[in-house]
């Protein structure tokens, strides 16, 4: 199939607003379906691209970076197939426990003393509100949920160092909201340091790989490995990285 990758890679993120709408306006069911039809289908594409062996997809980007691409390969197919298959997987299992958080989150801005007089006509506005409140809340979340899956895959599949530091870059987006809107405890505190100390991280992994980059004249993995890169680049280059990798993932 033409554009396997490129379609299981930006499927997802073009369609995250079509998971919001639907989610705004049929609700959480409905958008849980819908994200589990694409992200189904684009695990579809990568079984079937890694079943021939190594499978690549090339195309067009500015000469600065080197090549844009995709390598589904013997290394690379395991973790793209489990990324997508836990994905979809999850897009249903998540549904249950994400619409009691929102009913959660509704709860507590809309916390009043019900009255005794007016306990019918109060029932009623709840109810609309909490409909409508679910609804937005699952067209927010299916969406991220559709962006997140998509960075993940694209690491995964990167050819090109700059590109996996824009798909790495591309999960903090969602992550950052999902923990600020539906995390637990001082949760906007704990979104906002999460996005100032992976920053920090990002910046020295960036480093890294820019030391990379110029020392060899291209970003291409395939041109790295090819390259002899002197060891006293490789060295400052290889403790960046995992700083930058370490404060990324949560290992300090």
């Amino acid at each position: 199939m033409d554009y396997a990758l490129l379609q299981a890679v930006f499927l997802p993120l073009l369609l995250s607003p079509v998971a919001y709408v639907i989610g705004r306006k049929s609700g959480a069911n409905a958008a849980t379906w819908f994200t589990f039809g694409v992200l189904l289908y684009c695990t579809v594409l990568v079984i079937l691209a890694s079943l021939g062996g190594t499978y690549e997809e090339h195309y067009r980007w500015t000469e600065l970076f080197g090549e844009f691409g995709f390598l589904l390969d013997g290394l690379a197919s395991p973790f793209a197939i489990i990324i997508y298959v836990l994905s979809t997987i999850l897009a249903l299992y998540s549904k249950p426990y994400m619409v009691h958080k929102f009913k959660e989150n509704y709860a507590e801005f809309n916390h009043k003393q019900n009255q005794e007089s007016a306990v019918q006509t109060t029932a009623i506005v709840e109810s609309s509100g909490l409909t409508n409140y679910v609804n937005k809340q699952s067209g927010v979340y299916f969406a991220m949920f559709l962006v997140f899956a998509m960075g993940m895959l694209g690491t995964v599949l990167a050819t090109n160092l700059i590109e996996f530091y824009i798909f790495f870059e591309v999960m903090l987006i969602p992550a950052f909201f999902m923990i600020a809107f539906w995390g637990d405890g001082n949760k906007r505190r704990i979104a906002l340091m999460f996005l100032f100390w992976t920053h920090v991280g990002a910046v020295i992994l960036l480093l890294g790989f820019l030391t990379i980059g110029f020392s060899v004249g291209s970003f291409d993995f395939a041109d790295i490995q090819e390259s002899e890169i002197p060891s006293d680049v490789v060295q400052l280059a290889a403790v960046a990285i995992i700083i930058g990798l370490g404060v990324k993932l949560a290992a300090f």
